[in-house]
């Protein structure tokens, strides 16, 4: 067995990407530290100091590794001890490097141990360090693969939009009396609030067994295959995500967003490049495609504003969708991109169940409706749908008016499909080069679908190799 490091030595001359780290081997007898009957665990700390407001260094010295201290100082932490280590991502994109440092350990540690993380940045941090983890070219939505470790994330709302930590704690949530451990900290109520996740791991240890996990989610894992055209010698490249994947209008206002990242650090850029995109049309074509089940009567289900449920959709009404569309953004979790958008509210209002893995898809086509197409009122159904995630999640129920296609009248505006996966071919241009539909965001990451192909977007079952799990 590997020896595990046992704890950190800080030196004040050093900047913190040189933290020193140091590891005792075990004793020969039973004892941890001569102290009977404790237990031990361990966290690898993921620090991005330039994620969000770049405050993620200051909160981990200041606030983070204080509560540690505290806790391993405590009566609980006599008897269960948190040991740890600090990585630190030093350029962008680095977050791919120390998970893949994590797996290579887990790897050589005999494969027995949960691999956990505290990540100190946002979303994109997270994104990487899981596709460091698990290598997507190793994945398969449906071949059960060997044996894969399970990553345990730990997060702290550090970025820019925090999607997956304003999911698991909505701003209407209560928050828990601190426990005594913490209490001599001093901790405002914001630096609480980013300690929820952390705190409810920690006390895992002095819950009974039967409730010891229950803030311990599966995070359903999705991924994308971009694929070139049958001609091209191209090989395909694989994508995995566990916050959201979208296209048009979505991923351009990401993509446009960088311009303004400088100025503007926080969600006010994406408002800004939202406004560059409002009224453009994507063109493309959407497939749907049924959950990977043991039952052959999966089906795609659609969500009706009209009986307040998901109603199975026949082939006869159309597996394929064309275009030209405003917005087309999936999620196996996540409903709110930030605290109060709540882009997906049927995943927190009615959670889906059942043996294949899902993902809610968002679809909106405002020319659904006869005035828009015949050019008029893009923009404005666009706004509102956009206005109705700000207000609760409201967009879904909202009825469309004057339906073109027959038998549409009492489906909402927005569509939301609750399926297994979905197909994207985005319509090139007229010269046969790259548009605004060919834009893929994958948790934040940028990416084009090339030319003549197309992307195939599929949620990782059980058995596939992709098991994480998030501490609400």
């Amino acid at each position: 067995m590997r020896a595990r490091p046992v704890g950190q030595l800080l030196l004040p001359f050093l900047p913190l990407t040189h933290t020193i780290s140091f590891s005792l081997k075990p004793p020969p007898h039973p004892f941890h530290f001569f102290s009977f009957n404790r237990m031990t665990r361990f966290l690898s700390i993921i620090l991005n100091p330039t994620s969000g407001a770049r405050t993620s260094t200051t909160f981990l010295n200041e606030t983070l590794l204080p509560l540690l201290e505290a806790y391993n100082g405590s009566p609980t932490g006599e008897a269960d001890r948190i040991e740890w280590e600090i990585l630190t991502s030093e350029k962008e994109n680095d977050g791919v490097r120390l998970g893949e440092l994590l797996r290579a350990r887990w790897e050589a540690d005999e494969k027995e141990e949960v691999v956990r993380a505290v990540v100190l940045g946002g979303d994109g941090t997270s994104h990487e360090l899981i596709e460091g983890f698990f290598p997507p070219s190793s994945l398969s939505t449906n071949t059960p693969s060997a044996a894969q470790p399970t990553l345990e994330l730990v997060p702290l709302p550090l970025g820019t939009a925090n999607a997956l930590f304003n999911t698991l704690h909505p701003p209407s949530t209560l928050v828990s009396p601190l426990p005594s451990f913490a209490s001599s900290l001093n901790l405002t109520e914001q630096q609480t609030w980013s300690l929820r996740s952390l705190l409810s791991y920690l006390s895992s240890a002095t819950t009974s067994s039967s409730n010891s996990k229950e803030n311990l989610l599966p995070l359903p894992l999705t991924l994308t295959t971009l694929l070139p055209p049958v001609s091209s010698t191209l090989p395909p490249v694989k994508l995995l995500t566990h916050i959201v994947l979208s296209t048009a209008m979505h991923a351009s206002l990401l993509e446009r967003s960088e311009t303004f990242r400088a100025q503007y650090p926080g969600v006010e850029r994406f408002k800004l490049a939202a406004e560059q995109v409002l009224s453009l049309p994507f063109p493309g074509r959407l497939t749907l495609l049924a959950p990977h089940s043991s039952n052959t009567n999966a089906n795609v289900l659609r969500y009706s504003p009209t009986s307040k449920t998901f109603q199975p959709l026949s082939k006869k009404k159309g597996l394929v969708l064309d275009g030209p569309f405003a917005y087309v953004l999936s999620s196996t979790v996540v409903s709110r991109l930030e605290a109060s958008f709540v882009i997906q509210p049927l995943l927190e209002r009615d959670p889906p169940g059942g043996e294949g893995g899902t993902m809610d898809l968002m679809v909106l086509r405002p020319g659904r409706c006869k005035k828009v197409m015949e050019g008029e009122e893009w923009e404005r159904v666009v706004r509102g749908v956009m206005g109705g995630a700000y207000h609760d999640g409201k967009h879904v129920e909202e009825l469309i008016e004057d339906a073109v296609v027959e038998g549409e009248g009492g489906e909402g505006v927005t569509e939301v499909y609750r399926v297994g996966g979905w197909v994207w071919e985005p319509q090139p241009s007229s010269s046969n080069e790259q548009t605004p539909s060919h834009v893929i965001c994958a948790d934040g990451a940028i990416h084009r679908v090339p030319v003549g192909g197309k992307a195939v977007v599929e949620v990782l079952g059980t058995g596939s190799g992709g098991d994480v799990k998030v501490w609400r």
